[in-house]
């Protein structure tokens, strides 16, 4: 591939007058000289005067910093407008949890960024698949979503149950490194709803953040504000915070299948134990759970409540329950990608239809390492030796 065309894709922008009059603008609105604005950006005086000029091309880096120094973004260096909601999007702040706007904005505009982009090519983005009914709560809300997912939630995986919400609400789902130990994030916009779990070494409790924050956008608590949170089961009290636990509960535990399953049995231990592995969540969700459909008294709650997932695992007793454990720990500590739009964007990468930035944003890397990873350069051809002059000299034999 030609340095021009690599350019071209990586950067997505020509040297047209547009770019370099905001550039300008930019070095304008701080109050500092050229020669000030090229040493923030660690170039020559020359070059920066040179990519002004129309005669050299701003690199990746080069944009972020001016556009840094100036208090804008690269999206509106290249194409004169802002991401559409991130910038004034607001957090609502939930539990015992702490957080920066700064930090959440960035998170949510790595979104916009990637479905900003994949619009504007025409990708066939995902649609929303619900709607915000009224006058149901939590229980009512989690029925009709089981419904709609039509498969039980403790046959899958927390990636694929995920892929399943997805699929369902069109909603896009990822698990990320959250600032501040943030359990959640949920948000809804006009165009995409967005749900951000944390990765974790504790994977029931990702599933269990999972579903508390579909239940927040299924009920239309994170449009317009960002819910930003430390998920506390059975400790909230907001009405809104309270919704979302019962729909997690009912969703993950339904009523009718827990009962049928306790139906019978002595309630202690190794029932916790075994219906909190069956269903994937930790034992303290289960006792809970129990308690609340009257299986459980208090004190059997607490006293069982206090069970690690561990512990619960190997007192279930199924055949490899320690092991899936383990996998199931690491799987929530690397966290994974929305895979529809993973899917969109190294589609339209591929075809040439974007640049790699989008991409890249999607899976929080550098453009110019990602580029690399994709397109690597190709080695230099060895240069073959000259064959001796000497007739008599034997040639070397390397087989």
């Amino acid at each position: 591939m030609s340095i021009a065309r690599i350019a071209t894709r990586l950067y997505g922008h020509s040297m047209d007058a547009g770019l370099i009059e905001r550039v300008r603008q930019v070095i304008g609105s701080t109050g500092e000289t050229q020669a000030v604005m090229a040493e923030r950006i660690g170039i020559s005086p020359d070059k920066l005067s040179k990519s002004l000029g129309g005669k050299r091309r701003f690199t990746s880096l080069e944009l972020a910093l001016i556009a840094d120094f100036g208090g804008r973004t690269v999206d509106w260096l290249l194409r004169g407008v802002e991401p559409r909601s991130a910038l004034g999007a607001a957090a609502r702040k939930t539990g015992a949890c702490e957080h920066t706007t700064d930090e959440v904005r960035r998170l949510l505009g790595r979104y916009e960024q990637v479905i900003d982009a994949l619009a504007r090519i025409g990708s066939d983005l995902p649609r929303r698949a619900h709607t915000r009914p009224e006058g149901i709560d939590g229980t009512q809300l989690a029925q009709a979503a089981l419904e709609a997912v039509g498969t039980d939630p403790w046959t899958l995986s927390t990636q694929n149950l995920a892929s399943s919400f997805e699929q369902a609400f069109g909603v896009e789902i990822a698990g990320v490194d959250l600032p501040d130990k943030l359990d959640g994030l949920s948000w809804s916009t006009e165009s995409f709803d967005l749900i951000l779990v944390a990765k974790t070494n504790v994977w029931t409790r990702q599933r269990f953040t999972l579903a508390h924050e579909l239940g927040h956008i299924l009920a239309g608590d994170a449009h317009d504000e960002a819910v930003v949170e430390k998920v506390q089961p059975g400790r909230s009290t907001t009405a809104m915070e309270v919704q979302a636990n019962a729909f997690a509960a009912e969703f993950l535990m339904p009523r009718t299948t827990v009962l049928a399953d306790a139906r019978d049995r002595t309630a202690g231990g190794d029932l916790v134990a075994e219906l909190a592995w069956k269903y994937r969540v930790s034992p303290s969700a289960m006792a809970t759970r129990l308690k609340v459909l009257g299986v459980l008294t208090a004190d059997q709650r607490r006293q069982w409540g206090a069970m690690l997932t561990a512990d619960g695992a190997r007192i279930a007793g199924a055949a490899g329950a320690l092991e899936q454990h383990m996998v199931n720990t690491d799987r929530s500590q690397r966290g994974w990608h929305p895979r529809r739009l993973t899917e969109l964007a190294i589609k339209a990468y591929a075809s040439g239809d974007t640049t790699v930035r989008p991409l890249a944003a999607l899976l929080d890397l550098d453009p110019d390492v990602l580029l690399d990873l994709l397109e690597p350069a190709q080695p230099e051809p060895e240069q073959q030796q000259a064959a001796p002059s000497d007739p008599g000299t034997e040639l070397a034999f390397s087989p």
